[in-house]
């Protein structure tokens, strides 16, 4: 049985597409903030971008487009403008992931995604790169792998068992998302109990630029509040019991 003291600090890395809910997250107590693909490579938008990573209490990720000929001038560019990270969506080889770790220069910190079926593939190959973050994605593509999404079981064993070998690294698959109402669009949860026993597990949290700050502040006290409460094998509660009875914004 997990003991709760073996269950590492979750931290929280939130997607925001506007200035006022990446103040609204950072407010919240996030641990980062991850601006999703900016338009960089014609400038439009250096100037409002480097004032969020100047007035954010949080450092600041920005997100690149996939891997394309440009994407060295994009890293190039989210560092001159002060990001803290980047973040790599959609990796489709090791071979880019380390050529994006070759780009960045320890300069930045990386955060990595890249779909369950491709990190199955290379998962020896990853697993020797330097990289600071990797998020397993949940593709469309593994219903195929597993023959369905409604076997949990098969999915959660694939996913642990690439977590077991990452070894004491940072590596989620966990994703929470939001409809401009509050309530939730959805939730992929269950490796949590597998990456609790990472050196630093982390959730992404998905909100739209419409969300209020109150909303977004509740939700993330909720989720530290679940966390550090646990006192069962699963930290947070399992989708069933998210749909019962978080199906609406915690008071």
């Amino acid at each position: 049985m997990t003991d709760r003291l073996s269950f590492s600090p979750l931290r929280l890395f939130a997607l925001a597409d506007s200035e006022s809910v990446a103040h609204a997250f950072a407010d919240a107590g996030v641990d980062a903030v991850i601006r999703r693909r900016p338009r960089m490579r014609d400038g439009a938008e250096g100037a409002p971008l480097s004032e969020w990573a100047a007035q954010l209490d949080v450092p600041l990720f920005i997100q690149i487009h996939r891997f394309h000929a440009g994407t060295g001038l994009e890293v190039e560019r989210a560092i001159e403008i002060g990001a803290s990270g980047i973040a790599l969506p959609g990796a489709y080889s090791a071979g880019e992931v380390e050529t994006l770790i070759r780009l960045v220069r320890n300069r930045a910190k990386t955060l990595i995604h890249v779909d369950l079926p491709r990190l199955l593939e290379e998962a020896e190959a990853l697993r020797r790169l330097d990289w600071d973050h990797l998020h397993i994605g949940l593709h469309r593509s593994v219903r195929t792998m597993v023959g369905g999404l409604h076997e949990n079981a098969r999915k959660n064993s694939l996913i642990a068992d690439v977590v077991a070998s990452m070894g004491e690294r940072s590596v989620s698959s966990s994703v929470l998302s939001f409809r401009p109402d509050g309530t939730i669009a959805r939730v992929d949860l269950h490796p949590l109990r597998e990456v609790s026993r990472t050196r630093s597990p982390f959730l992404i949290v998905d909100a739209p630029h419409t969300l209020p700050r109150e909303v977004v502040s509740t939700w993330i006290r909720s989720i530290r509040r679940a966390w550090s409460d646990a006192k069962r094998p699963s930290p947070l509660p399992s989708p069933a019991e998210w749909d019962r009875s978080w199906a609406s914004p915690p008071r």
